[in-house]
């Protein structure tokens, strides 16, 4: 057997399990492209493609390159799945390259942050330094809206961690709404809190179910002459690091997004929805909450956009959307490593309402 006769059955030999692979990747990948509308306690193993749609989508890439560079018509194959998951991508990695106008006339800045207890628990073992870089940068953002989740405090004289006194005299004036999700001892308090430049006339929870410290609030602020409805929304963790601990978590985040989703829709004010999702924008919980509101994000980011600092790079699991009363004039993440999250921020403009 000649060399080129060798060479061309080994090529033939690896184009057919190439092929056999690129069958696997097509497949979960249009899995993965189905996930954001399948709850997970119909079809529980579908949100573990969601989770991956970004690999999935870098493969079949990969593939469409390796048929194409053969002049192999088998790289159309590929490339249907990834017209399939373009909406998708475009989630993960916008690309807007022209900015809106960042105008301050009728506008709300909004910050979502998850404090991760201010460090109480010294996860990153430098409590005071790192406690004192969130509120620095809390204070200097000079936000109108303030959602923090994984807010810490406890109420009792002389204790040095008091956070919720040391904010409202940095961001005199506020109001605050603080919803707690776990009562400690001696006045500890643990939840989500919203700070607001502008008078609350309302306040309330979501009940969701959880197995957790998890919560949502609502807080109804008076701009001008309207009402502005802002939801403040920790969901699900994963607890346990096991394929049963993440399906759960899967489940119950699932119906966490299907009551907060209904609650989203019966309310008649401009909304605005921030949060920590514990989720990805592939995921059936990111989709039901979005719905048909604006992801600040997808309308003004460029590329990736990690909000997580975490373990696991470039994953964006937090999140400022808003109805179509808002126009999402910009959008930031801050990189800042004094949490386990990236603090996020958005200008957004309000329509006037007739």
């Amino acid at each position: 057997m000649t060399s080129h006769s060798w060479d061309s059955l080994n090529m033939t030999s690896l184009n057919k399990s190439a092929y056999l692979i690129n069958i696997l990747a097509f497949l979960c990948l249009l899995l993965a492209c189905f996930a954001p509308y399948l709850s997970p306690e119909h079809v529980t193993f579908i949100s573990i493609f969601g989770l991956a749609f970004p690999i999935l989508f870098l493969v079949n890439l990969c593939f469409v390159f390796y048929w194409a560079f053969q002049w192999n018509r088998k790289f159309i194959f590929s490339l249907l799945g990834l017209v399939a998951g373009w909406p998708l991508l475009c989630a993960y990695f916008p690309m807007n390259i022209k900015k809106k106008a960042d105008s301050r006339d009728n506008s709300l800045k909004v910050l979502s942050y998850n404090v991760k207890l201010f460090d109480f628990d010294q996860w990153n073992r430098n409590v005071s330094d790192n406690r004192t870089q969130m509120i620095d940068l809390i204070k200097n953002e000079k936000a109108d809206v303030i959602c923090l989740q994984e807010f810490y405090k406890i109420d009792y004289a002389g204790y040095s961690f008091n956070t919720l006194d040391t904010l409202l005299s940095l961001l005199h004036p506020v109001y605050y709404h603080f919803g707690c999700s776990l009562h400690g001892i001696r006045n500890q308090g643990f939840g989500l809190i919203t700070f607001s430049k502008f008078k609350i006339i309302n306040e309330g929870a979501v009940e969701i179910k959880t197995e957790g410290t998890n919560y949502c609030i609502y807080t109804d602020i008076l701009k001008a002459n309207d009402t502005v409805r802002i939801y403040n929304l920790h969901l699900q963790s994963l607890w346990h690091k096991s394929f049963k601990g993440l399906y759960d978590a899967f489940l119950l985040r699932a119906r966490q997004a299907d009551i907060i989703s209904g609650h989203i829709k019966n309310c008649k004010f401009p909304v605005i929805v921030c949060g920590d999702f514990n989720d990805t924008p592939s995921s059936y919980c990111y989709h039901k909450i979005k719905g048909a509101l604006l992801d600040s994000y997808v309308e003004n980011g460029f590329g990736i956009g990690s909000t997580f600092a975490g373990a696991i790079p470039f994953q964006r699991i937090d999140y400022i959307l808003c109805n179509s009363d808002f126009t999402c004039r910009s959008f930031h993440v801050i990189p800042s490593r004094a949490s386990d999250h990236y603090p996020i921020i958005s200008t957004l403009g309000l329509h006037e309402r007739k």
